[in-house]
């Protein structure tokens, strides 16, 4: 890298620290690191945030063997792995959910915690037993005190992380609880009849309520949904090649944001239309869904499934035709702590501007450089007045946010 350019990009960490930095440049938190080659201690917290971003980025592996692995608004990292009919009956499904956050709250070491485990007939859905993490299930990973640069932390990740957090949730966490659950099972077998009656119907009612709720519950969340999401702008926002977000605002809020992502392993210029589909994230700010579960009686997991079908219904098809394409799915939910301002995109530069204007805007709100910008817009016609109409739009919601709107 050009010794000016990493001097430059050092004193304006320096300056204005790397999260402002971060957001003036345009690029993650990682590629900032691997530009600058700063070393990151882990009790600052930037590793737990560099993982995180890139666990969110698809950037780090989100998937270990028999495990996916994802974050959401809570900042914790979770693995969830189903097994099936493996040490029960056939038509048994156990799921686990561990808790394993690198670094989680600017720890030097990483807590690896159950958070869930269930058993549930594949027949019908029916949940059979569940229980609950603790300090019953709890080991942490050995303390790191610094990385020397984002590329040892990746590899720490790749190398250390993944593989030991596994071997504590396959050998120790899964053994415990599969024993836990057949104790469980065991002791059930003492009831007499008339009780073991009693719990069946039991059961039974709580899968109505919770489990599969009933179709008037079910007409009811889909209402809600549909009274709190009418009227919504979609605006589709190309951020890269392999980035599409579709924005949906209402009353300069966004209410929802699905980003598309496409394969990046192919050459710079091929077009979107070209590359294959990955996979897509769909968020939404908690606040609406926490309404809905103070109204219905209904299991979050339950929830998730009919928000992605709601959307999938309402939304898919006019995305798909938007992108010419037939391949598009809903494959990841997950929920914001708050709701963002939003603006509609700028498509139009004001008359009279010129590219030197834009450049001079561009370079005011960012560490771009004019022969670096003059060079991108020779590679890919149209690029300067791309970033700087995009830089438009964020000035303004930045505006706004200072607002307090």
């Amino acid at each position: 890298m050009n010794k000016k350019l990493k001097e430059t990009l050092i004193n304006k960490i320096e300056s204005v620290g790397y999260h402002k930095a971060s957001k003036l440049l345009g690029i993650t938190l990682s590629n900032l690191f691997r530009l600058t080659g700063q070393p990151i201690d882990t009790d600052t917290g930037m590793a737990y945030e560099i993982i995180i971003e890139s666990i969110i980025n698809k950037t780090l592996p989100t998937e270990y063997k028999e495990f996916n692995i994802s974050t959401n608004f809570d900042g914790v990292v979770y693995w969830e792995g189903k097994f099936y009919g493996e040490n029960f009956l056939p038509d048994m499904v156990e799921t686990i959910w561990v808790m394993a956050t690198p670094f989680w709250d600017g720890m030097k070491w990483t807590p690896v915690e159950t958070d869930w485990y269930s058993l549930v007939n594949r027949d019908d859905n029916t949940l059979i037993a569940e229980i609950e993490g603790g300090g019953d299930y709890y080991e942490q990973l050995d303390e790191v005190d610094l990385f020397s640069n984002v590329d040892d932390l990746f590899s720490w990740y790749e190398k250390v992380y993944l593989p030991s957090a596994y071997e504590i949730i396959m050998n120790n966490f899964l053994p415990k609880l599969q024993d836990d659950m057949n104790d469980r099972l065991d002791d059930n077998m003492g009831y007499s009849p008339i009780r073991e009656s009693i719990v069946r119907v039991l059961r039974e009612e709580e899968r109505k309520q919770f489990l599969k709720p009933s179709p008037k519950i079910v007409n009811g969340i889909i209402s809600r949904l549909n009274k709190v999401f009418s009227d919504v702008n979609m605006y589709h926002i190309e951020n890269y090649k392999t980035r599409h977000d579709f924005e949906f605002c209402k009353n300069g809020k966004r209410m929802m944001n699905l980003i598309l992502y496409f394969d990046d392993n192919v050459a710079y210029n091929t077009p979107t239309s070209e590359r294959e589909f990955v996979e897509s994230h769909l968020s939404i700010p908690k606040m609406f869904v926490d309404t809905i579960f103070k109204f219905f009686p209904v299991r979050r997991n339950y929830l998730y499934y009919l928000i992605e079908e709601w959307f999938e219904t309402n939304f898919l098809d006019k995305i798909s035709n938007e992108m010419g394409r037939d391949d598009i799915s809903i494959d990841e939910l997950s929920f914001t702590d708050r709701v963002d301002v939003c603006v509609p995109p700028v498509t139009e530069k004001p008359e009279g501007v010129t590219q030197d204007d834009m450049i001079k805007v561009i370079m005011k709100n960012t560490l771009w450089r004019k022969n670096d910008l003059l060079s991108l817009e020779e590679r890919e016609p149209g690029y300067i007045e791309k970033l700087y109409l995009d830089k438009l739009r964020n000035i303004e919601m930045d505006r706004l946010e200072r607002e307090g709107r």
